[in-house]
C-alpha cells in the first residue's frame, strides 16, 4: 500500500518527465503516422515506355516541360526537376466548398526520370512523373505535402507521347528522304574506268591517203 501510494504520489512529476523526455519521439512517431496517413511519404509515379531513342526522349521531356522553369536538368543521371509553381487558386476551388479557402498557399514541381531498360529483348526508354504538392493553411504551420491524384501526371505524360510520336515520325521521313537522295546519287555515280566525258565514234573503215 506504501508504494501504491508514493506512485500515485509522484504521478504528476513523471508525467511531466514523461512528457519531457518522451515528448520529441512521441511528436515525431505522430509526425511519421500523419504524414503517413496524407500520403506524404509515398514515393508513387506515373511512368510509361517508349521505344525511341534517348536523344529523342531527352529532347521530348524537355519540350512537355518547356512552361516550367527547371531547378535540375541532369542529362547524364537523366532526372529533370522544375521550379516550385504556384497553384493556389486551383487547390482552393478543387478542395474548398466555394465559400471557405482551405489553403493560402499551394505550390507544386514535378519530377522526372528518364531510364534505359528492356522490355521482351527490346531497349526502351522508361519515362516516369511524379508531383509534389504542398499546400499551407495556417501561417503559423509549415507547408505540408498532400498526395497527387496523378491527374497531371498522366496529362504530362500524354502530352509527351504525342511529342514523340510527332519526332518519331519527322525521323522517320528523314530517314527516308536521305536512303532516296542516297539511291538517286548512286544511280548517277560514274563507273569506275569510264569516262563522263562523250567519246569520239570510231569508223569503221580508213578512207585511203
Amino acid at each position: 500500500m506504501g508504494l501504491a501510494k508514493k506512485l500515485f504520489r509522484d504521478l504528476p512529476t513523471l508525467s511531466v518527465l514523461s512528457v519531457l523526455l518522451l515528448g520529441p519521439i512521441g511528436m515525431m512517431s505522430c509526425k511519421q503516422i500523419y504524414l503517413k496517413s496524407i500520403g506524404a511519404d509515398r514515393v508513387e509515379a506515373e511512368e510509361q515506355q517508349f521505344k525511341v531513342d534517348f536523344d529523342t526522349a531527352w529532347s521530348s521531356i524537355l519540350d512537355a516541360l518547356k512552361s516550367y522553369r527547371l531547378d535540375l536538368s541532369n542529362r547524364d543521371s537523366g532526372n529533370i526537376v522544375t521550379r516550385w509553381k504556384d497553384n493556389t487558386a486551383e487547390r482552393n476551388l478543387m478542395d474548398g466548398d466555394g465559400i471557405i479557402r482551405p489553403y493560402i498557399k499551394a505550390q507544386f514541381r514535378f519530377l522526372v526520370s528518364v531510364s534505359r531498360t528492356k522490355i521482351k529483348g527490346e531497349d526502351v526508354m522508361r519515362i516516369k512523373v511524379r508531383k509534389e504538392q504542398t499546400v499551407l493553411s495556417d501561417p503559423m504551420d509549415e507547408a505540408r505535402l498532400i498526395e497527387s491524384d496523378y491527374v497531371q501526371e498522366r496529362t504530362l505524360l500524354y502530352r509527351l507521347s504525342k511529342i514523340i510520336e510527332q519526332k518519331s515520325k519527322l525521323h522517320e521521313l528523314d530517314k527516308i528522304r536521305v536512303d532516296r537522295e542516297l539511291k538517286r546519287a548512286a544511280s548517277e555515280a560514274v563507273l569506275p574506268g569510264e569516262s563522263s566525258a562523250p567519246q569520239a565514234e570510231i569508223p569503221s573503215s580508213v578512207p585511203e591517203l
